[in-house]
């Protein structure tokens, strides 16, 4: 058995200010210790593993102390209807270059805004259709080197009637400093001033049937504390994120919370679905995507046909169809996971035969991913309500992956 630990890797890059005093780091995606710049395939996922390593891996207080931190955050993340895992009084959000500036995307940065998130524009380039954002961020990030010094007057004359501060990033000589200095410009940042720097930490791998267990309870607004509590005792690397994350700068609590109980007292459940669903992302990067993808709008699937049903606990649906694809997900046979899932024997049988309510929509729902839409018919639902029904699971599985990937 190796014996390696697992390391995750961030950078991060100060920002001065005119007097050359740190004013901001912005947090950078590092793949492994030798990466200098960030490799970037899924730009989703490289903000969730930034996210993870700088929030519970490391510690965001070990990264940038009593600086605030600018960290990329993609579009879904910004206008999902989710509350960011993130306090504002330490983080700040970039908007990368590519996002289109719709009524939505303002709309959103406006509320970040009101609660409390500095807000920046990266590698800008002024056009009309920008107008609306100019309004709402704080900073506006200019390349020097693409721009060159009549790029950037250019710039600044565009600039200068909306109310936002000017950083000059990638200034990577003398000159070009003075230069910017000289034009007004507020921050600065390159590696004429300092590059970035890598740090790491020891990444501790959560057992994954733990974590799509909690994922699974934690849709059901009813649980008790102690039934999470007893699911997290289970997994000392989940108990020792959530407590890594509670205690981190975000939260800037008077006094350590020494528990999982305190730290899901303090949390509070939507927060929690938000934490351990990038969780689950992140920490089952081995498996295909459209498998995770399936096992999601499966149970999101039964869930809302109990919810059009006018069942109660509409929970219990979602747990069947999550468990109903843990045999691929686990990579292990469903009666090897069954026997290590603490499931009632009715659950099990749900998963098995299908039996009971639960397993009756289960089976509706394995069909209608075949095309077997007649297999529907009993339920007390037109084809077109169903089929809504599963359109509604799906989008709610793409938002959640447009999140967290």
């Amino acid at each position: 058995m190796s014996t390696d630990i697992p390391q995750v890797f961030i950078a991060r890059q100060p920002i001065f200010n005119k007097n050359l005093d740190v004013a901001y780091y912005e947090l950078l995606h590092r793949s492994d210790a030798d990466a200098d710049v960030a490799r970037v395939v899924d730009q989703e996922l490289a903000t969730s593993e930034l996210l993870v390593n700088s929030l519970i891996e490391i510690g965001l207080e070990h990264i940038v102390g009593d600086k605030r931190a600018f960290v990329n955050l993609t579009r879904e993340y910004i206008v999902g209807d989710w509350a960011l895992p993130l306090e504002p009084r330490h983080i700040g959000i970039e908007l990368l270059e590519n996002e289109t500036p719709d009524a939505l995307l303002v709309d959103a940065l406006r509320y970040r805004s009101g609660q409390g998130f500095a807000l920046a524009l990266d590698d800008f380039i002024y056009e009309s259709r920008y107008d609306p954002l100019l309004e709402v961020v704080d900073i506006v990030k200019l390349d020097v080197l693409e721009l060159g010094e009549t790029g950037l007057r250019d710039q600044l004359a565009l600039l200068k009637r909306f109310p936002v501060r000017l950083l000059a990033e990638k200034v990577e000589t003398k000159a070009q400093f003075d230069l910017c200095r000289s034009l007004g410009f507020d921050y600065f940042q390159g590696f004429f001033i300092s590059r970035p720097e890598l740090l790491s930490g020891i990444g501790l791998r959560a057992d994954r049937m733990a974590t799509l267990q909690l994922l699974a309870e934690v849709q059901d607004p009813d649980i008790s504390l102690d039934r999470l509590e007893q699911i997290l005792a289970r997994d000392v690397a989940l108990s020792y994120k959530l407590l890594r994350y509670i205690n981190s700068a975000f939260f800037n609590l008077s006094r350590e919370v020494g528990t999982v109980r305190q730290a899901l007292v303090y949390m509070g459940l939507r927060a929690l679905r938000v934490w351990v669903s990038l969780m689950v992302v992140v920490d089952a990067d081995d498996r295909p995507h459209a498998l995770k993808h399936l096992a999601l709008t499966r149970a999101r699937f039964c869930q809302v046909l109990a919810e059009r049903l006018g069942e109660e606990e509409t929970a219990t649906f979602f747990t069947a169809g999550l468990f109903s694809t843990l045999d691929a997900l686990l990579g292990l046979p469903m009666e090897e996971v069954l026997e290590r899932l603490p499931l009632n024997s009715e659950t099990k049988e749900t998963l098995i035969h299908h039996t009971g309510r639960e397993g009756y929509l289960l089976h509706c729902a394995i069909e209608h991913e075949r095309g077997q839409w007649h297999q529907c018919d009993s339920l007390r639902l037109t084809p077109a309500e169903v089929t809504a029904a599963y359109c509604d699971a799906l989008a709610w599985t793409d938002d959640l992956f447009h999140l967290l990937r």
